[in-house]
């Protein structure tokens, strides 16, 4: 049987199957709805200085701020697990900044696009991304150490100059 065959055959039920599917896509969207409110409840959210400092003393750190009314939320929440999965691999410490609740946070740290990404490798920043592709890029194969911008090769952070 090809493909043909197999949509001609569901041709009938479709219009009996439409009211199931679109009762699934609500109970979809509450569904991610909650996640998210749960998400924003756990400690993975920085909210104070103090939480933020606290956070700056582990070896690698990756902090994401993004506003949550913008377009751009819906794929940090969806790939919020599959990057907190690899920080988990990596021991790294993954946190978000919500520049909706933690506003004044946020605009003192210098986070003001709608989507910021800081990576930090031995107590100092490595790498500060903006761009959605760029971070999705980035997280395909995670390096925390700077990496020169004339030639791409990893810089030894002890190396003496």
């Amino acid at each position: 049987m090809d493909w043909k065959q197999i949509t001609q055959k569901i041709l009938p039920y479709t219009d009996k199957m439409s009211p199931y599917i679109k009762k699934a896509k609500i109970y979809w969207i509450k569904a991610i709805e909650f996640a998210e409110d749960q998400i924003q409840m756990t400690p993975l959210f920085v909210r104070t200085q103090d939480a933020y400092n606290t956070l700056l003393t582990d070896k690698r750190v990756v902090i994401i701020a993004y506003d949550e009314t913008h377009a751009i939320a819906w794929d940090i929440r969806l790939l919020s697990s599959v990057w907190l999965t690899r920080a988990f691999m990596d021991t790294t410490q993954l946190r978000f900044i919500s520049m909706i609740e933690s506003a004044d946070l946020s605009r003192n740290l210098g986070f003001s696009t709608p989507l910021d990404m800081r990576v930090r490798f031995e107590w100092e920043e490595t790498l500060h991304l903006t761009d959605i592709t760029a971070i999705k890029q980035w997280w395909q194969s995670p390096v925390y150490k700077k990496i020169d911008p004339i030639d791409q090769k990893l810089i030894d952070p002890l190396a003496v100059k």
